[in-house]
């Protein structure tokens, strides 16, 4: 939190909510990965394919 303040102040910004999902997006391969290897741990088999983008 007072890191997000110094921020604010240093460069005179007003806060921005980042969302709820801006980890996921960050860091969306290692969320892959690892959520991957959970289905595996609980024994379904993982498939994963891109969705196609129309």
């Amino acid at each position: 939190m007072l890191i997000a303040a110094y921020h604010i102040l240093l460069h005179r910004e007003p806060y921005q909510d980042l969302g709820h999902q801006y980890l996921d997006e960050r860091r969306q391969e290692n969320l892959v990965k690892r959520l991957s290897h959970r289905m595996r741990q609980l024994g379904d088999n993982v498939v994963l394919e891109p969705l196609s983008t129309a």
